[in-house]
């Protein structure tokens, strides 16, 4: 027979565990939803630089400027953590 100390850490560990999952599979859903909309524009703008040449410097700074930061933002959702961890659960 366990401990009711160990039981209710182990309860604890299963709640954390369905939680993380639950919390991946949205976030997994949400940074592939934003590069869907991401990936062909990056494309898109590739290939106007290309067909622009020396004209798309001032023609695209913008939209190029607009494409980075949202690239850089993704990649910080996947790279960084959402919210900060809980503190230590102190027995």
């Amino acid at each position: 027979m366990k401990s009711p100390k160990i039981e209710s850490a182990m309860r604890e560990i299963a709640k954390v565990r369905d939680e993380i999952k639950v919390q991946l599979h949205l976030a997994a859903m949400d940074v592939r939803g934003t590069w869907t909309k991401l990936e062909p524009r990056v494309a898109q703008v590739e290939a106007r630089i290309v067909e622009l040449g020396d004209a798309a410097a001032g023609e695209m700074a913008g939209q190029v400027e607009k494409l980075r930061r949202q690239l850089v933002a993704l990649r910080a959702k996947i790279v960084a953590p959402h919210d900060p961890p809980p503190p230590p659960v102190v027995h």
